[in-house]
C-alpha cells in the first residue's frame, strides 16, 4: 500500500512538473558579453596588418538542426521546467557573428547572398548541425558548424572547417542561454575568420 502511495505521489508530480513547463523565447546577441577564455585572441588583428587580405562573402548557413529549441531549463532533481526559444533566426545569428570577426581582423567582409558573390574574392558558406544550452547544475551549451571556404571564380572549396563546440558555465551567469551560446560560438567564428583570413583566392 505505501509503495502504491509512492509510486502515485510520483506519478503526480512528474504530471504537474509536466504541465508546469513553460517556452521562454530570449533574443540572441553577439559577441558575448563576457569572451570565452578558448576563444582566439583579439590581438590576432595585428597579424593581419603586414600581408594582402582577401574580401569576404559570407553566404547562407543552413540550419541543419533536428529541433528549433535552443536550450531547457531542469531543476536541480532532473525536472524539466522550460524549453528556450530564440527570438532570430540562428543561421542569421551565426553569419553575422562571421562578418563580426573577419572585420575584427581588417577583413573585408559582408553577408552576401551565395549566388551573388562575385565581388568578393572568397564566399564561406555552411551549416548550423546543433547549438542547444542545458541548464541543471552549470549552464553547459554545446555548438556544431560546418564551414566551407570557397574561391569565388571558380566555387572550388579550399578549406572545410568542422567545429564541435562545448562548454560549462556558472547556471545563473548574466544572459544565461543566450550568453552561453554566444561565448562557443565565439570560438567558432574566430577559427572560421582567421582560416579565410590566411587564404589566398585562386586566379580568374
Amino acid at each position: 500500500m505505501k509503495r502504491a502511495a509512492v509510486v502515485a505521489i510520483g506519478v503526480l508530480v512528474l504530471g504537474t512538473t509536466a504541465c508546469l513547463a513553460s517556452v521562454h523565447t530570449v533574443p540572441l546577441h553577439y559577441p558575448p558579453l563576457v569572451s570565452d577564455p578558448h576563444a582566439g585572441s583579439a590581438a590576432a588583428a595585428d597579424e593581419t596588418e603586414a600581408r594582402s587580405l582577401p574580401t569576404v562573402g559570407v553566404g547562407a548557413f543552413v540550419d541543419r538542426r533536428s529541433w528549433s529549441r535552443i536550450g531547457e531549463a531542469r531543476s536541480s532533481w532532473g525536472f524539466h521546467y522550460a524549453s528556450i526559444e530564440a527570438a532570430g533566426a540562428l543561421d542569421e545569428w551565426t553569419r553575422e557573428a562571421i562578418v563580426f570577426e573577419l572585420e575584427r581582423l581588417r577583413v573585408d567582409a559582408a553577408l552576401v547572398e551565395s549566388d551573388a558573390a562575385r565581388g568578393f574574392d572568397l564566399l564561406i558558406e555552411g551549416r548550423v548541425r546543433d547549438a542547444f544550452v542545458s541548464r541543471r547544475f552549470y549552464l553547459e551549451p554545446r555548438l556544431k558548424l560546418t564551414a566551407f571556404v570557397r574561391c569565388t571564380c571558380h566555387r572550388r572549396i579550399l578549406q572545410r572547417l568542422v567545429f564541435e563546440e562545448s562548454a560549462s558555465y556558472d547556471r545563473d551567469a548574466e544572459g544565461r542561454h543566450a550568453e552561453a551560446l554566444s561565448r562557443v560560438l565565439e570560438r567558432a567564428a574566430r577559427g572560421i575568420a582567421a582560416a579565410a583570413s590566411r587564404c589566398e583566392p585562386c586566379d580568374a
